[in-house]
């Protein structure tokens, strides 16, 4: 599918058809009909849509947040603390009349980018969201190097999965540059 003719914004529900999203998700579909914009007002999260024209072909949310990481892992990046910074995208989805377009992927790299660009200025260690629990899903965010990982939050059909986010220092000199 060709990226080239959608467009990322900010959720605009005077801009955007919100109403006629459907992923399949029944919470993941209310969320963005009803709470996103709320959300967001309150300045409590941050909805980004990938659309066409003011078609929503998939959304995510952001959030600052923290994650509570084991010993071996604190020890690995240095942290006295049990709980670090990160940053949470408690909601993302794809309309179902583009999943398994490529659309994905797109989602992922444009959080991913965005969230490596904030690590530069921000004290952030993690990515983490909660994957929807469809293996074929799953092994497509290990192909990302997300990794499961245990949360407060457990319910029955979410796995809740981590990106670590690479520091200035691991970033080469010109992964660093592409970043601005």
């Amino acid at each position: 599918m060709n990226m080239n003719s959608f467009v990322w914004e900010v959720l605009d529900r005077d801009k955007h058809d919100v109403q006629g999203f459907s992923s399949g998700y029944e919470e993941f579909d209310e969320y963005l009909r009803r709470d996103a914009v709320l959300d967001q007002a309150g300045g409590l999260s941050q909805t980004r849509v990938l659309c066409k024209g003011r078609v929503v072909v998939a959304y995510y949310s952001s959030k600052c947040s923290k994650l509570e990481i084991n010993e071996t892992e604190r020890m690995k990046i240095g942290s006295k603390d049990q709980s670090v910074p990160a940053v949470e995208i408690p909601m993302l989805a794809v309309d179902h009349r583009f999943q398994r377009n490529r659309v994905g992927t797109e989602v992922l790299t444009e959080i991913i980018l965005r969230t490596v660009y904030l690590s530069q200025f921000l004290g952030c260690r993690y990515l983490f969201l909660r994957a929807v629990k469809a293996d074929w899903l799953i092994q497509w965010y290990r192909k990302f190097e997300f990794v499961p990982i245990q949360f407060e939050v457990v319910d029955e059909y979410t796995q809740p999965m981590s990106f670590k986010l690479p520091t200035v220092r691991e970033l080469s000199q010109e992964e660093f540059e592409d970043l601005f």
